[in-house]
């Protein structure tokens, strides 16, 4: 009889984990509309009110050329497009703690002590594609298998070094300026 009890308990755990699993997932979908502007793709994140760009270039850039790209792009009829703060790009960061208040590394924590084992996690085992830590059918990524992104917050004491996000494994990290990233534009106005 307790074999039974505890078979069928461990059913009805495995079927709510389940149905939870789905409902989140379900969910953080919700949080992104795609917007067409004449032939380009933003993304608006109704949760953020941030604007990303749907496409992202394919060539890794440094990260003067990352912030001369944004800051220079003309798309969806918007001139005000730049490299994201680091936590707003951590916004973008789904199923990993990197993405969450439990890694401390932010704009108002910009030195290496606020890193911790909280700011990344398993290598390529994210919700998005190739394993990647965003949300899955959002992004049209067509680089490296790292997706390392710049973002535009300097590491304090450090005007060479800028974070950024891996999201291969979540990881929030920050790399030498000369390094080659991606450029992932946001804009914060209304379309």
């Amino acid at each position: 009889m307790k074999r039974v009890f505890v078979f069928v308990f461990l059913g009805m755990i495995a079927i709510g984990l389940f149905s939870c699993s789905k409902k989140n997932s379900s969910d953080s979908l919700k949080k992104y509309k795609e917007i067409k502007k004449g032939a380009d793709f933003i993304i608006e994140d109704t949760e953020s009110g941030l604007f990303w760009l749907k496409d992202i270039p394919s060539d890794g850039m440094v990260w003067k050329e990352a912030d001369k790209y944004c800051s220079e792009l003309e798309y969806g009829g918007h001139k005000d497009w730049r490299l994201p703060t680091i936590s707003e790009l951590k916004t973008l960061v789904k199923g990993c703690k990197s993405g969450s208040e439990k890694c401390k590394v932010s704009t108002k924590c910009l030195k290496p002590k606020c890193m911790s084992d909280n700011c990344y996690c398993t290598e390529n085992r994210g919700p998005g594609e190739n394993g990647f830590y965003w949300q899955k059918k959002i992004w049209n990524y067509k680089g490296d298998d790292m997706g390392s992104f710049w973002s535009s917050s300097v590491r304090k004491n450090h005007k060479f070094f800028y974070w950024g996000i891996s999201f291969n494994n979540g990881s929030v990290d920050n790399g030498h300026m000369e390094s080659e990233f991606y450029a992932r534009c946001v804009r914060s106005k209304t379309i």
